[in-house]
């Protein structure tokens, strides 16, 4: 039974949240949240100092994010990615409230609209940025999709494995030339 069946408002359902968390029943999951947040971010670390970069260039939050699209050779998509994510915030924060307030559908449809054409924007930008980082360190589109899919396991693939980081950008072409260079004759 949820709480807005008990009839709770909005802030009693904050209430019952938080006595929760204060309780322990949401501990294990917080616990296993900040162990992959930690070894997320000594990944990064070794990754930034593969790519002769200072590891604690990590611990920064936004420009941390901007030296990762650094070495991915797309700070473009950097840009872009704020932008999504302003136009994000304006739907949560400006749009949605003041559709509440004016008790306008037109307004809530559109705020939505605008959240889901964010939100597809920061996957495929997060999408190509993988695509790049892994074409930086010698890898494939499917490392990419690796990347973004189960991030934990591939950066720490990158981070602690013999990928090499490249300062120019691969092409197509050298790649297919040095995969048959690999393959055993």
């Amino acid at each position: 039974m949820t709480p807005f069946e008990n009839g709770f408002s909005y802030g009693e359902y904050i209430r019952y949240i938080c006595d929760r968390m204060a309780s322990g029943q949401f501990g294990t999951s917080q616990v296993i949240s900040w162990l992959v947040f930690a070894f997320c971010t000594v990944c990064w670390w070794f990754i930034l100092k593969k790519a002769g970069e200072k590891g604690w260039k990590a611990l920064i939050p936004i420009y941390g994010s901007y030296v990762k699209y650094r070495i991915a050779h797309c700070v473009y998509l950097f840009w872009w990615m704020i932008g999504s994510f302003a136009a994000f915030a304006t739907a949560v924060f400006g749009l949605v409230p003041l559709a509440f307030a004016l008790s306008s559908g037109d307004l809530a449809i559109a705020a939505i609209v605008i959240m889901i054409i964010s939100v597809l924007a920061g996957l495929v930008i997060s999408f190509l940025t993988w695509v790049r980082l892994a074409r930086a360190f010698g890898r494939s589109k499917a490392f990419a999709v690796g990347l973004l899919l189960l991030n934990p396991v591939f950066v720490g693939i990158l981070a602690f494995g013999k990928a090499e980081y490249r300062t120019e950008p691969i092409s197509r072409k050298q790649r297919r030339r040095e995969a048959r260079q690999r393959e055993p004759q």
